[in-house]
């Protein structure tokens, strides 16, 4: 061993492999170094990203991001949207403000088992059928109704005219249309846009107001002209009044209809409304007041539409 170390001891190399030993060695070191750093380094960074995962995992069920108030957000009625009336106007909502409007099948609306027994042609898109003038001699005067959306924008095409919103009772509702057809040409003959009004807590029925526009021309004008009951002369609208709502009946619903006729275009308003009832008794005085008050919302429907 001892010869060995004097063997080793007395080694030499020139200085230029002297140089490059040394090289290798402080590069060694320095790259140890390096990766060193580079693993403390990402290891802090993982672990701040860690905490701020943790920090939006905790405090996410408390955001509200949107900016949503429960009110808007959230309803008891099935579903109900923030969707405007789709025959009105968006840009034209004055008066409108009390007039709550949800998405809400009309069907799911309780009424009274009672309120559907009425002659045929008692309430007006069955008279209306009957007043078509065309297809004489065809079942039910080659006329249907059916169920169809529009917009103001249709109505206002097919019929040469300017209509406004109705300004709608204070309340919440719900909308169904529907359109009479010509079976014979299937030409649109006919507008209807129903407004069920409804207690939005049990999704009982309240009144309806059902909006007709049709063209004079399809239908018996003579008759249209005796239903007439609303005129505009110099400005002022005139409306004949309704006879006092005194008889009270559990089989027949409360309709009263306006008429208005002018350049060929009829506008027909109808309301509808059921008795009040005290479990099964009538409660006629609460029932004529109701009455009166759905006759004088039809009246401010028409205003709204023709002043």
């Amino acid at each position: 061993m001892k010869d060995y170390k004097n063997y080793m001891d007395n080694l030499s190399v020139d200085e230029t492999l002297h140089e490059k030993i040394m090289n290798r060695l402080t590069q060694r070191s320095t790259r140890r170094h390096i990766v060193t750093n580079n693993f403390r380094k990402y290891i802090s960074v993982a672990a701040c990203a860690a905490v701020m995962l943790i920090f939006v995992i905790s405090i996410y069920p408390h955001m509200n991001i949107w900016n949503i108030t429960p009110n808007e957000s959230e309803s008891n009625i099935p579903n109900t949207t923030g969707d405007s009336n789709p025959l009105q106007d968006r840009s034209d909502t004055k008066g409108q403000s009390g007039a709550v409007y949800h998405d809400v099948d009309a069907s799911q609306i309780i009424r009274q088992t009672t309120s559907a027994k009425v002659p045929f042609g008692f309430v007006f898109n069955n008279k209306l059928r009957d007043l078509v003038r065309i297809n004489s001699g065809i079942k039910n005067n080659g006329v249907r109704w059916e169920e169809q959306k529009y917009t103001k924008d249709d109505v206002e095409s097919a019929l040469q005219i300017s209509i406004k919103d109705p300004v709608l009772p204070d309340g919440d509702y719900t909308v169904k249309q529907y359109v009479l057809v010509d079976e014979v040409t299937d030409n649109i003959i006919a507008y209807q846009t129903v407004y069920y009004y409804f207690d939005k807590n049990i999704l009982e029925f309240q009144n309806r107001f059902s909006v007709f526009y049709f063209a004079e021309q399809y239908f018996k004008s003579d008759e249209l002209e005796r239903l007439k009951n609303v005129s505009r002369i110099d400005g002022k609208i005139n409306i004949s009044d309704f006879p006092e709502p005194t008889n009270v009946h559990v089989k027949i619903p409360h309709v009263r209809k306006l008429v208005y006729l002018e350049n060929g275009v009829a506008i027909v308003i109808e309301a509808e409304a059921d008795v009040v009832q005290d479990g099964s008794i009538v409660d006629k005085e609460k029932s004529i007041e109701k009455y009166k008050q759905t006759d004088k919302q039809l009246i401010d429907i028409m205003k709204s539409l023709i002043e």
